[in-house]
C-alpha cells in the first residue's frame, strides 16, 4: 500500500499535518482501486454538466483528470481527502490543502477533492426538494472562484476549498443574489426592540473590550492600553442597562436604560439565524437583495422544516465596513445594501476592504490611480489616518417584510 509519505513526496506537500496524516490507514483500507471513480472522465463530465462550467473549464478538468489517472500516489491522496471531507465519521474540517508539486496542476487536486462530493450532495438535494435552479445558482461558485485562481495564478484550479465545502453540506444555498446558511448566531450584540414602535436599539454584548474610539480593541492591530473599557448589560429593577452602538457604528462608553417593560430582547446569542453572503459576479441592487431575502423566509421551512424559525438575517463581511459610507455617495448600491441592516463594530482588519478593492490586501496606495473613483476615495480615507476594520449587522425578519 502507497504510504502517507509516498503521497507527501509525490504532490510536494509542504505542510502534511494539514492532511491528517493518522486517518491515512483508516482511509486506505477502503480504497476502490485505481483510479479513483471520480477521477473516471464519466463522473467528471457529467459533474461538469451538473455545476455548469463552461467547456473553457470543464477541457481543462479532464484534462487535468487524466494526467491524475497516471499517478497512483496521488489518487490515494484524492481519496484519503475524499473520505476526510464526504464519508463516516463525519469531521468537522476547513481544509487547506495545497499540492504545490503538482506545478500548473495543483489548484485541480482543490477540484476534484470538491466535485468527489457531488452525489452525496446530490442525494440530500433529492430528499430535500431543493429546485434544480437553486442547485445550479448555488454551484455557480465554483466557477466564480475557479476564475478568480485563473485570475491569481494563470492556471485553472481553485484555493477556495474550505469555503466551497460549506457548499455540498447542504446547507448553504443561493437563492437569487444572495446566499445563506442557516446557523446559530455567533453574536457581538444584542438587538432590542421597542414594544410600542418597533424601534430597534443595539447593545454591545458583555464582555466586548472596545477602544476609547468605540472599535473593538485589537482591530487593525491596534490596542488601547489607557483607553480602553469593557460593556456591560445588566437588568435590575426592570431596567436593561448596557452600552449602545451609535449611528456611527461605534459602541457608546456611556451606558442607556431601557425599561423592561417597553423593550424585549428580540436577538441574542446563539438565536436561529440566516447567515448571509455575497457572491461576486452581479450587482448589488437593492430589489434583487430584498426579493433573496423573501425567498429565504419561505425556502427554509418548506425544506428544512425541522430546524427552528429563523429570527433574522445577520452578515460578517467588508461590505459591512462603515467607513465606506464615508466616501460612496448614498445612492451608491453598496450604501443602500449597509442600510438593510443594524451595523455594529466587528473585529477584524481593512485587508478584505483591500483586496477587493484592489486586488492586494496590502496594496501600494501611493500608486493608486485617480482615475478609479472608488480607489482615490480610499486612498484619500487611508491619507487622513483612518482605517477601515470590517463590519457586521444584522436585521431582524419582520423589518424586511
Amino acid at each position: 500500500m502507497t504510504s502517507f509519505q509516498d503521497a507527501v513526496k509525490a504532490a510536494g506537500i509542504t505542510k502534511p499535518e494539514d492532511f491528517l496524516p493518522d486517518a491515512w490507514h483508516e482511509t486506505q483500507s477502503r480504497y476502490p482501486g485505481d483510479p479513483t471513480p471520480f477521477l473516471e472522465e464519466a463522473f467528471l463530465a457529467d459533474a461538469i454538466r451538473y455545476v455548469r462550467l463552461p467547456d473553457e473549464i470543464g477541457g481543462e478538468v479532464l484534462a487535468a483528470a487524466a494526467e491524475f489517472r497516471k499517478r497512483p500516489e496521488i489518487c490515494r491522496l484524492l481519496w484519503h481527502c475524499h473520505t476526510l471531507l464526504f464519508q463516516p465519521p463525519q469531521r468537522d474540517l476547513y481544509p487547506h490543502w495545497t499540492c504545490p508539486g503538482l506545478a500548473d496542476r495543483a489548484g485541480m487536486f482543490q477540484v476534484f477533492a470538491l466535485l468527489s462530493g457531488l452525489p452525496r450532495l446530490r442525494a440530500m438535494y433529492a430528499k430535500r426538494g431543493i429546485p434544480d435552479d437553486v442547485a445550479a445558482h448555488t454551484m455557480s461558485d465554483i466557477e466564480i472562484w475557479m476564475r478568480v485562481h485563473h485570475g491569481n495564478t494563470g492556471h485553472w484550479g481553485l484555493d477556495e476549498l474550505g469555503w466551497l465545502t460549506l457548499h455540498f453540506s447542504g446547507n448553504l444555498l443561493r437563492l437569487g443574489r444572495l446566499q445563506f446558511m442557516h446557523i446559530k448566531w455567533h453574536g457581538g450584540v444584542r438587538i432590542f426592540r421597542h414594544r410600542p414602535s418597533g424601534r430597534v436599539v443595539l447593545l454591545a454584548e458583555p464582555g466586548t473590550l472596545f477602544r476609547a474610539d468605540g472599535n473593538i480593541d485589537g482591530s487593525n492591530g491596534i490596542h488601547d492600553e489607557k483607553g480602553r473599557w469593557t460593556a456591560v448589560l445588566e437588568r435590575s429593577g426592570g431596567v436593561i442597562r448596557g452600552n449602545p452602538i451609535s449611528e456611527d457604528v461605534l459602541a457608546i462608553r456611556e451606558p442607556v436604560d431601557l425599561p423592561e417593560a417597553e423593550w424585549m430582547e428580540a436577538l441574542h446569542k446563539g438565536d436561529p439565524v440566516l447567515d448571509m453572503h455575497i457572491p461576486a459576479g452581479e450587482p448589488l441592487a437593492e430589489g434583487a437583495c430584498r426579493e433573496s431575502f423573501r425567498r429565504a423566509l419561505e425556502f427554509w421551512p418548506r425544506h428544512f422544516p425541522e430546524l427552528p424559525p429563523t429570527k433574522g438575517f445577520v452578515i460578517h463581511a467588508w461590505l459591512l465596513e462603515p467607513g465606506l459610507r464615508r466616501i460612496l455617495p448614498p445612492t451608491a448600491n453598496l450604501v443602500k445594501f449597509q442600510m438593510l441592516f443594524h451595523s455594529y463594530p466587528a473585529w477584524g482588519d481593512e485587508e478584505g476592504v483591500m483586496n477587493r478593492i484592489f486586488g492586494d490586501k496590502r496594496p501600494d496606495l501611493s500608486h493608486s490611480p485617480r482615475s478609479d473613483t472608488l480607489r482615490a476615495a480610499v486612498k484619500a480615507f487611508h491619507d487622513a489616518g483612518n482605517r477601515f476594520n470590517g463590519g457586521a449587522g444584522g436585521v431582524l425578519k419582520e423589518h424586511l417584510r
